[in-house]
């Protein structure tokens, strides 16, 4: 997402799952101008809201622009995606007794990097995302006044908080629109640790 205002231009590297569009919704409540927001439009196959690294340094004013992305731990972010797949995708539930097998998973995930298409860079190493020039705020620490005052002293800006505004992207809440969650067996945070061990020692989780 691209943020513009009369006196700065931000980036914001949005990882899948990272609670993008309520920050989108705080800047468009800031009477920010955003773009690349669209996620009907594509680049090289990927929605461009959800471009990796360095695919969205192609998108015009983004390379010389500040660059941010939120980051979340990757076994909770692996959870979210598969919730989302399995209702957008229209899963079987049954995947989850699939996730214990490891080479079935890697498979899984690896085809879902490869072919970037498939799942929109959900399953993509967060690694893949982040610029030499980025700042990175954890997802874990929330996003009520420590994120607006994160964001105001890094780019010296003067965001307020906004109510959040679900029909911004024309789309239902989380809470209509993913099922209930599974069990995911323990054994599967393992070979999620295994899958991305880049994220966990990059990212410090």
């Amino acid at each position: 997402m691209f943020y513009q205002s009369q006196h700065k231009n931000i980036f914001h590297i949005h990882i899948p799952r990272t609670a993008g569009r309520y920050i989108t919704n705080i800047f468009l409540g800031n009477k920010f101008q955003v773009n690349y927001m669209n996620y009907n439009e594509f680049y090289e196959g990927i929605e461009v809201p959800h471009l990796h690294y360095p695919l969205y340094n192609n998108l015009p004013d983004v390379k010389d622009s500040d660059h941010f992305t939120i980051v979340r731990h990757p076994f909770e972010k692996f959870k979210s995606a598969l919730q989302v797949i399995i209702k957008v995708r229209d899963y079987p539930i049954e995947i989850y007794d699939k996730l214990k097998d490891k080479d079935w998973l890697f498979n899984f995930l690896e085809h879902s990097r490869v072919h970037r298409q498939y799942h929109q860079n959900h399953f993509r190493r967060q690694s893949d995302f982040i610029s030499p020039k980025v700042h990175i705020y954890k997802f874990e620490d929330g996003f009520g006044v420590k994120f607006i005052d994160w964001m105001n002293d890094k780019f010296d800006l003067q965001l307020t908080r906004v109510n959040y505004d679900s029909n911004v992207f024309h789309i239902p809440s989380e809470s209509e629109s993913l099922p209930n969650k599974a069990e995911i067996d323990p054994i599967v945070e393992d070979h999620i640790k295994d899958y991305y061990s880049k994220d966990y020692e990059n990212l410090k989780y």
